[in-house]
């Protein structure tokens, strides 16, 4: 059971984005479609017939509007259908694995999770485990599709992780394969920032943007765009594998072998780093989470690194927004600081006052979330629903 391909057209990206927006609100009109997301009234409207006849929304009875309301009859009221289908999605994080199973219209179900800490052939057996255990937790019998998120370079042609001599047997292997063969259930992979920066377009920070940037700042440091409502994947799909990238003036020793990588730089593991040496002798988690002024500015310093690199980014693509994801950047206001303050500084004027730099609303919740959304976009386009 291979990889099978995800809907990459704008129109398949504008379904999912109403799809996700009627979800999170329970119910919406379509002039609150049209307001939220800036499309036309021919656009929402086409799009929302599509998901309508597709079974995935409904139509209602008008909306009580009250007296005084104004001229013209009520909106009909949109709504999600019932979902009897299910799907799946699982986040490979670097240091952490989450399984998870939403209805057949992502929106979860139950979530479980374990340590990353193992191998790549341990971990999809685990996660086949952890989702097994899932289903039959919550009496699913069926599951029509799968999502899985890797935090290393995937290309897009072979489906073949690329070798990063990151180690942990994750170079050269099939992974949408190796998951499907483990579960029995068609499988789909992307990068994680990739998910990530879907799970915050349908219901995070990212909601309203067609144009946007997601960088996850964890453990490793990736980055996903999207380009007029869609991701770009560029020739191969290796589009944001800046973690390795190098910033000039920097020297800080990568895993890679490397000097003055991004991760070096501006990862949680380069924050741990910079306080084990302010704060010897304590634990330097207990005091990332503490937080102190010299804290808050081993931050808001990672921040500007990443934020000087990623204003040259802006200058060339004019994004609308900058969201910054992960276990680092979702949770420490101080290194979003540091970011927005170098897109300010070092990017056009005219480009930096239309960015806004901002932190996932998900946190580290994004690329799970992502994940459920996209399984349950790829099921419906694979059963014509």
């Amino acid at each position: 059971m291979s990889d099978f391909p995800p809907p990459t057209s704008p129109r398949d990206h504008t379904r999912s984005r109403l799809l996700g927006l009627v979800r999170a609100a329970g119910t919406m009109t379509r002039a609150q479609l049209i307001e939220s997301t800036g499309f036309s009234r021919s656009t929402v409207g086409h799009a929302v017939g599509q998901l309508i006849d597709a079974g995935l929304l409904e139509e209602s009875d008008p909306v009580d509007k009250g007296p005084g309301s104004g001229r013209g009859r009520p909106g009909l009221t949109l709504r999600p259908v019932a979902s009897t289908s299910h799907v799946a999605a699982i986040d490979f994080g670097h240091q952490h694995v989450t399984v998870a199973i939403a209805d057949g219209q992502g929106a979860e179900v139950a979530r479980t999770g374990f340590a990353a800490d193992l191998d790549a052939t341990t971990l999809f057996d685990r996660a086949a485990s952890s989702l097994q255990e899932l289903r039959e937790a919550h009496g699913i019998t069926r599951v029509d599709g799968v999502v899985a998120g890797i935090p290393r370079p995937l290309d897009r042609t072979t489906r073949q992780v690329l070798t990063t001599r990151s180690g942990k047997g994750w170079d050269g292997l099939f992974p949408a394969a190796e998951i499907a063969d483990r579960i029995g259930v068609e499988t789909h992979v992307e990068n994680d920032a990739v998910l990530g920066a879907i799970g915050e377009r349908s219901s995070g920070a990212a909601r309203g943007l067609s144009d946007f940037l997601y960088i996850k700042v964890a453990h490793g440091v990736g980055a996903a765009l999207f380009l007029n409502g869609v991701p770009y994947y560029g020739a191969r799909g290796i589009v944001g594998d800046i973690g390795h990238c190098r910033i000039p003036g920097r020297s800080e020793l990568c895993r890679c072998g490397h000097r003055g990588c991004v991760e070096a730089v501006a990862s949680i593991d380069a924050v741990r780093s910079q306080i084990a040496i302010t704060h010897p002798g304590v634990e330097p988690q207990s005091v990332l989470d503490a937080g102190d002024e010299t804290v808050e500015r081993i931050l808001n310093d990672a921040g500007r690194a990443l934020g000087r690199f990623v204003a040259h980014f802006c200058n060339l693509l004019n994004p609308a927004g900058v969201v910054i994801g992960g276990s680092l950047g979702s949770s420490h206001p101080p290194f979003i600081e540091g970011v927005s303050w170098a897109v300010d500084e070092f990017a056009r004027p005219m480009i930096a006052t239309g960015t806004v730099v901002t932190a996932a609303e998900l946190g580290a919740s994004a690329e799970i979330v992502g994940g459920m959304v996209l399984a349950a976009e790829l099921a419906t386009a694979r059963h014509g629903r």
